[in-house]
């Protein structure tokens, strides 16, 4: 226990401050390197997933655009279709039948499209297949319908040849109300729209496809197996079109989630930023990655599919990717950090260690030096001044100009006792001495010992001789009862020779001279005395 005590607390916390402050700052200046590194290598990597995604993304929509270039282009090689005013007509019933059974066949062999149609210059359809969920059938004559009033049509019906019309991203819209499938399933869907001439170019009409866009959606869904991070889809307006959390999605198509937009949930901006390359911003620990795919995007890949230029307009503006993560969830971030606690711990403990060591080190130096210092000054055995300090103490004194008096004591019969018990007794002997000298004078006087069994005594300001007679008298009545030492009986006296400043002399060594020999005739005249210089 006692090698747990704290010599110094100040030391111990400045030394713990100091040592701790550089090892922690190292140790984190490595973890950030390494931290740095991850991020680094995970930017790059979800940079690339993010490319990789838009990629897919548009390369969908450019397939499905050369799909419904190819149909265009298959109605007027077919040439099954005239103007007759401002009806488009088939020439014959087997041109109906044909081009009824290839669009059927598109859907048999693609899963993908939920309707194909062909609309004339007003609106009304003049064909349409539906996918059925798996199960595709021409829609008879008497079903068809005039899709006038909507959007996509009036938004594609005036471009020309080679412009290709893709609708907003929303839900499937049946009878004035969201399309559900068995119940609770919504249908998202893309409306890819162009329109097509006769040989002669004259504008018969447009052809639509419905794109079930589950299918570009569920590329966002699986981006978990493998990439970081959760992907979202939102249209120019910042609503969710696609969300891990479904809850955020199709706010514009609902009432009450008008307000479930990227602003609501993140604090970065994104949605202003036009560029089409992936753009990386870490805040608050996540980082968000996004990236866009426009129209002129589209319209490249598109061409460079059919080797032809065509124009691409959406609807709503670009589609927005971005990608969140919090990094800090990241696997190598988590075992750096538990690291890094670990290291921290370390540290501290280490810290501790060696700055307990310093303590002990300081305080074992100071100890030493106070040891060195107490042992220039005093006596080891007894604890109190030696010659060299009292002679300090004396011409301070001196220098002062204060009175004082000299007690040269000497211990009668002490080499008798030395030689009859030994020296521990004798040193035993010379530590009770020393106690009795010290009780009987005043606080503020000194008890010092000159060597072997000589001792000063210093009565500060006294010179009054009867004063003084009284404490020597008094110091030698309490020798004349034996000091009992381990069973042994010891008897000691006194000789006191007495020298007072000014009066005796002016010098230091006059004055124990002096003293000394007041001693030596005290001890002369049978001990147990004392005798004044004067």
């Amino acid at each position: 226990m006692n090698a747990l005590k704290i010599k110094n607390l100040k030391l111990l916390a400045l030394t713990f401050i100091i040592i701790f402050a550089f090892s922690a700052t190292f140790a984190y200046m490595l973890y950030s390197e390494e931290r740095h590194s991850i991020e680094q290598q995970t930017y790059l990597v979800v940079q690339k997933d993010t490319e990789h995604i838009r990629s897919i993304f548009q390369e969908k929509i450019s397939f499905i655009n050369s799909d419904v270039i190819l149909i265009r282009d298959f109605f007027k090689i077919q040439d099954g279709l005239f103007l007759d005013g401002v009806d488009t007509k088939f020439r014959t019933q087997q041109d109906r039948e044909n081009f009824e059974d290839q669009m059927l066949a598109l859907l048999n062999i693609k899963n993908i499209y939920d309707q194909v149609r062909i609309i004339d210059n007003t609106g009304q359809e003049i064909i349409r297949v539906n996918f059925n969920q798996g199960d595709p059938f021409i829609v008879s004559e008497e079903n068809l319908q005039n899709k006038s009033g909507r959007y996509y049509f009036s938004d594609s019906i005036g471009l020309d040849e080679n412009s290709l019309y893709i609708s907003k991203l929303d839900l499937n819209i049946e009878n004035g109300e969201i399309e559900l499938i068995d119940g609770n399933k919504t249908k998202p869907m893309i409306r890819f729209a162009t329109p097509f001439f006769d040989n002669d170019g004259n504008k018969l009409g447009i052809i639509v496809i419905n794109y079930l866009a589950d299918d570009v959606l569920s590329l966002l869904s699986e981006t978990g197996s493998f990439t970081y991070g959760d992907f979202e889809l939102f249209n120019e307006q910042g609503y969710f079109l696609y969300s891990p959390i479904s809850e955020r999605e199709w706010g514009f198509m609902y009432d009450d989630l008008l307000d479930e937009t990227f602003e609501k949930y993140y604090n970065v901006d994104i949605l202003n930023d036009s560029t089409t390359t992936v753009t990386q911003t870490e805040i608050d620990n996540i980082l968000f990655t996004s990236t866009r795919v426009s129209a002129a995007s589209i319209s490249s890949q598109t061409s460079a599919f059919l080797d032809s230029d065509i124009d691409v307009i959406l609807d709503v503006g670009d589609f927005i990717i971005v990608s969140t993560l919090d990094i800090s969830s990241l696997e190598g971030v988590k075992s750096l950090n538990q690291s890094h606690i670990i290291i921290l711990i370390l540290i501290t403990l280490l810290n501790v260690m060696i700055s307990k060591l310093i303590d002990e080190f300081v305080f074992a130096r100071r100890e030493k030096l106070k040891a060195i210092e107490f042992a220039s000054k005093y006596d080891l055995l007894l604890s109190i001044p030696n010659r060299t300090y009292i002679s300090t103490i004396i011409q301070n004194l001196m220098a002062k100009k204060m009175v004082f008096t000299l007690l040269f004591v000497d211990l009668d019969k002490f080499k008798q006792i030395n030689d009859l018990y030994g020296h521990n007794i004798g040193d035993v002997a010379l530590k009770m001495s020393a106690k009795i000298l010290n009780d009987k004078v005043r606080d503020y006087d000194v008890v010092a010992r000159l060597g072997g069994d000589e001792f000063l005594v210093v009565l500060l300001e006294l010179e009054d001789k009867n004063i003084i007679s009284r404490i020597c008298s008094s110091m030698i009545s309490a020798f004349k009862e034996p000091l009992i030492i381990e069973n042994n009986k010891c008897q000691l006296g006194l000789s006191i020779g007495i020298s007072t400043y000014p009066n005796d002399g002016k010098e230091f060594d006059q004055l124990i001279n002096q003293a000394d020999h007041a001693m030596y005739k005290a001890k002369k005249d049978s001990g147990n005395n004392f005798v004044f210089f004067k």
